[in-house]
C-alpha cells in the first residue's frame, strides 16, 4: 500500500480519537457538542473560533475532507490568532476541494493546478506555505514535491517601498483634523450638542487617535484593554521636568507596565479618560451582572453608586430579590419606555393592542416577576429591541428566526430563562463575560476596564440596511445587541470609517486616513526630533527591533544631505586615495539613523538594537544586503569585491567538474544560485568602476538577486541614476552546461586554492 496513504490512514483515526475526547469543540450556535463532520466553535486559550466548512466547500461532509478536518484540530490549539488560524484552516479547505486525485497520488502538476484555481477565483494562497509543510511534516505527501507559496507582500522594490512609505506617512494637516474634531466633541458644548449616545463611533475614534498620537502603542490591540484611570505625573527633583505615563498593559511586559504621555496631550488624554470611563458604566454594570446572575437590583446600584440610574420611572420593580437582566436594562435607560410582555396571568387592562389577537394578555416589564410565566407570542420581541417603532413585518419576521431557541420545545418560558440564555451566549461569543483580553498576554479584568460597550451602543446604523439586523447582529445565535458585551476577541475594530465619522462632524471628512498610519506618524517624528531608535522601539512596545524601520520615512534628498555630511571627507577623494569615514559616534549623532563602517561599505542598519542576520557564502559577507551603500572610489572595497569575484568564478568551475553533476540536482540548483550571485557581483562592480559616476556617490542594491537594479546617488545634488540589468537565464546556462559536458572527474583546484590563501583560508579538497 501506499506510504503516504497508510500514514493519513493513521492521522485521521489519531485525530479523530482526540476530537471525540474533547469537550470545547461546539456547535456553532453553541447548544451542544459538535459532530466530526459539523462546523466547529470552539474557545481555545479564551480565543472564539467559528470554522465554518459547509460554507468554504460544496462537500464538506466527504471523507477526502478528514484532512481538512485533522489539520484544522491541531491548528486550533496553537498559539496563534484567530484570524490567521481561520484563514489556513479556510486554504486547506479550498485546495482540496479543488484537487481531484487523492492526496496520496498528488502530482507537481495538480499543485500547480491549485495555485492556479486559487488565482483565477480570487482566493487569498496566504496560507500555503503552512498546509503544505504540514502535509510534509506528516509524510501525507513527498517532501521533494514544489508545494505553492505566498509571496510576502513586504518583498517590494525600491520604487515600491518609496510609494508604499510615502502612503504610510500622513500630513500633519490629516493629523492637526483630528486636534479640530477634539476641541469640537469634547468641549462642554459639543458634548451636549452632540453627546457620545448619538455619535459613538466618532467620539471612540477622536479618543483613539488621540491617545495613539500620546504613545506609538498598538491602538487597535492594546486601548481596548486600558484599564480606568488618570495620567500619573512625576517631577524629577534634579531638573524640575515633568513626565506623564498610564498604566498601559500591551507588548512592552514592562515590570510597572507603563509608558510615558506626551506632555503637550495630557489634558486631551485626561479629557478624554473622563468623559469614557462614565459612557462605559452601563458596559460594566451589565457584566457584573452576567458574572453575578444572583444579585437584586439594590446589590448592583450599591456596586456601581455613580451611574445615573432610572429609578424614579420604574417605581414598581423589585430590588430586593433576584432580577433579570431586562430589568436591569430598564433602570439603565436601555428602553426609551416601558416594554409590554406577552404572559399568561393576568393582564394589564391599561395596555390597548390595536390589532388582531387570539388573546389579549399583555403586562408591563417593569410589574413582571423573574419567574412569571411568558407566553410564545411574537410580542417578546419588544424586550430585545429599544425601538419602539418597530414595524409589524419585522417583528413576525424577527420572532420567527428565534423562536425555536427562546423557547425550545415549550410553548412558555420566563425572564429568568431568557436572561441565562443571553449569559451563555455572552460566555460563547466572547469567551467570559469579565475579562478582556488581547493578545498573549494582555488581559484585563471589565470591571476594570475603560472601553466597554454593548452592539447597540456603538453601532449606530444610520442606514435602513443595517435595520433588520439592529435586533441580533449575529448569524450564530440570536443574542440582542443591547446585551451584547464587545469585549475579548469581538471587540469592533477602530477603523478609518471611524475616523471619517469623527472629522464629517467638523466638516473634515475628505481628510481621513488609516488609522494605522499614526503609528508610523508618531515613529518618524520621533526620529526627527532626535530620539534614538532604541528608544522608540522600548516606547513603541515592539519585541522584535527590526520593525522599526517600517515606520521611518525619510527621503532620498534627506539621506544624501545627511550622507554627504557625514560619510565622505571631501579633502580625501583624490584620485589614488582610499575614501575614509569620520567617527561612528558623529554619524549617530547627526544622521538620527544608524550607519557602521564594513569592509566594502557602509551598513545603514542598527546593528546595536537590530543584529545582521543576513547571511551568504561570499567572502564578502554584506554582498547582496539591501542594508548595504557601497561608496564610489572606495579603493579597498573594490579590491575585495574583485578578489571575491575570482573566488566565486573558480568554486562555479569547481562544482561543475564534481563527479555526477549532471544526475544531482542539489548541486545543479546551487549552480544556478551561485551563477546569478556571480553575475549580479559582475555588474557592480562594473557600476564602481563606471566613469560615468562621481567619486563618492553612494552605490545601493535594490529588488531582489531575480531583479537587479542599482541606485547610485550623487551626495552633492541627491540626483539619482538608476541602472538597471537583465542577468542571463541561470537555467539556460545549466542546461548548456549539461549538454557540453560529459560525466567530469572531481579535480583539484590550484588557482582556487591561491584565491583563499589571500584571505587567509584554504581549501581541504587541494
Amino acid at each position: 500500500m501506499n506510504k503516504f496513504k497508510v500514514n493519513l490512514e493513521h492521522l485521521i483515526i489519531k485525530a479523530k480519537k482526540s476530537f471525540n475526547e474533547t469537550n470545547y469543540i461546539k456547535k456553532i450556535d453553541g447548544s451542544s457538542t459538535a459532530h466530526w463532520n459539523e462546523d466547529w466553535a470552539c474557545h481555545p486559550n479564551q480565543r472564539r473560533i467559528f470554522l465554518r466548512f459547509s460554507v468554504w466547500t460544496d462537500n464538506h461532509d466527504a471523507s477526502q475532507f478528514d484532512l481538512v478536518r485533522a489539520f484544522a484540530f491541531e491548528t486550533i490549539n496553537r498559539n496563534l490568532s484567530p484570524y490567521y488560524i481561520v484563514n489556513q484552516i479556510q486554504y486547506a479547505a479550498r485546495a482540496i476541494s479543488i484537487i481531484k486525485s487523492e492526496i496520496w497520488d498528488i502530482q507537481q502538476s495538480t499543485l500547480d493546478e491549485v495555485t492556479f484555481e486559487f488565482n483565477q477565483l480570487g482566493y487569498s494562497n496566504k496560507s500555503a506555505g503552512v498546509f503544505w509543510t504540514w502535509c510534509k511534516n506528516n509524510s501525507l505527501i513527498p517532501t521533494y514535491l514544489i508545494t505553492p507559496i505566498f509571496k510576502d507582500s513586504r518583498s517590494r522594490s525600491y520604487d515600491e517601498e518609496e510609494k508604499r512609505n510615502t502612503d504610510l506617512l500622513i500630513s500633519d494637516e490629516k493629523v492637526a483634523a483630528i486636534g479640530v474634531s477634539f476641541n469640537e466633541l469634547y468641549s462642554a458644548r459639543g458634548l451636549k450638542t452632540y453627546g457620545f449616545k448619538k455619535h459613538p463611533q466618532a467620539y471612540l475614534a477622536v479618543a483613539f487617535a488621540t491617545l495613539s498620537l500620546a504613545t506609538p502603542s498598538r491602538s487597535n490591540v492594546e486601548i481596548w484593554a486600558l484599564p480606568s484611570q488618570r495620567i500619573k505625573s512625576h517631577v524629577n527633583i534634579e531638573t524640575g521636568l515633568k513626565t506623564h505615563s498610564l498604566f498601559w498593559k500591551g507588548s512592552k511586559n514592562y515590570p510597572d507596565n507603563r509608558t510615558h504621555i506626551l506632555s503637550a496631550l495630557s489634558n486631551n488624554v485626561n479629557k478624554i479618560l473622563s468623559v469614557m470611563e462614565s459612557e462605559s458604566l452601563p458596559g460594566r454594570i451589565l457584566s457584573y451582572f452576567m458574572t453575578n446572575p444572583s444579585v437584586s437590583l439594590n446589590k448592583i446600584i450599591a456596586a456601581y453608586p455613580k451611574f445615573n440610574y432610572k429609578l424614579d420611572l420604574y417605581p414598581n420593580l423589585n430590588y430586593e430579590s433576584k432580577t433579570s437582566i431586562f430589568h436591569l436594562g430598564l433602570i439603565l435607560g436601555l428602553y426609551s419606555s416601558d416594554p409590554i410582555v406577552p404572559v399568561l396571568g393576568e393582564h394589564d387592562t391599561r395596555i390597548r393592542i390595536h390589532r388582531s389577537q387570539k388573546w389579549k394578555r399583555f403586562r408591563y416589564l417593569s410589574d413582571i416577576n423573574c419567574e412569571d410565566e411568558i407566553a410564545n407570542d411574537h410580542t417578546i420581541i419588544y424586550i430585545y429591541n429599544p425601538d419602539t417603532n418597530i414595524s409589524k413585518a419585522r417583528i413576525h419576521h424577527t420572532f420567527k428566526c428565534v423562536k425555536k431557541y427562546l423557547f425550545k420545545t415549550n410553548n412558555k418560558t420566563t425572564l429568568s430563562k431568557l436572561t441565562s440564555l443571553i449569559i451563555e451566549a455572552n460566555i460563547f461569543l466572547n469567551g467570559s463575560t469579565d475579562t478582556i483580553i488581547r493578545g498573549k498576554e494582555v488581559v484585563t479584568k471589565v470591571q476594570d476596564a475603560l472601553f466597554v460597550f454593548t452592539a447597540s451602543t456603538i453601532h449606530k446604523h444610520k442606514h435602513r440596511k443595517y435595520k433588520e439586523h439592529y435586533t441580533f447582529d449575529t448569524k450564530s445565535i440570536p443574542i440582542p445587541n443591547m446585551y451584547n458585551l464587545q469585549i475579548s476577541i469581538r471587540r469592533p475594530t477602530f477603523s478609518q470609517r471611524w475616523i471619517k465619522a469623527a472629522l464629517s462632524c467638523v466638516g473634515l471628512e475628505n481628510m481621513s486616513f488609516n488609522s494605522h498610519q499614526l503609528r508610523h506618524w508618531i515613529n518618524h517624528h520621533a526620529k526627527e526630533s532626535g530620539i534614538p531608535i532604541s528608544v522608540i522601539n522600548l516606547w513603541s512596545g515592539r519585541k522584535d527591533a527590526d520593525q522599526a524601520y517600517e515606520y521611518i520615512h525619510t527621503i532620498d534628498e534627506d539621506n544624501a544631505q545627511q550622507i554627504n555630511s557625514i560619510l565622505v571627507k571631501k579633502s580625501e577623494m583624490e584620485p589614488s586615495s582610499e575614501i575614509k569615514f569620520i567617527s561612528i559616534d558623529k554619524i549617530k549623532h547627526m544622521r538620527k539613523l544608524p550607519a557602521t563602517i564594513m569592509s566594502e561599505g557602509v551598513c545603514t542598519q542598527d546593528l546595536v538594537t537590530m543584529p545582521c542576520r543576513f547571511l551568504n557564502d561570499f567572502m564578502t559577507s554584506c554582498f547582496g544586503c539591501q542594508e548595504m551603500c557601497y561608496i564610489k572610489g572606495d579603493t579597498q572595497a573594490l579590491i575585495n569585491l574583485k578578489l571575491d569575484l575570482k573566488v566565486q568564478l573558480g568554486r562555479l568551475n569547481q562544482v561543475k567538474s564534481h563527479h555526477g553533476f549532471n544526475v544531482n540536482k542539489a548541486s545543479q540548483e546551487w549552480y544556478k544560485t551561485h551563477f546569478n550571485k556571480t553575475a549580479i557581483l559582475t555588474v557592480l562592480i562594473e557600476t564602481l568602476e563606471d566613469k560615468a559616476i562621481s567619486k563618492g556617490s553612494s552605490v545601493r542594491m535594490s529588488g531582489d538577486l531575480s531583479s537587479l537594479e542599482f541606485r547610485a546617488q550623487n551626495l552633492d545634488t541627491a540626483q539619482i541614476m538608476v541602472r538597471q540589468f537583465t542577468i542571463e537565464d541561470s537555467s539556460k546556462s545549466l542546461k548548456k552546461l549539461l549538454i557540453n559536458t560529459e560525466s567530469n572527474q572531481s579535480a583539484s583546484n590550484p588557482r582556487l586554492a591561491k584565491l583563499l590563501g589571500s584571505f587567509g583560508m584554504k581549501n581541504d579538497k587541494d
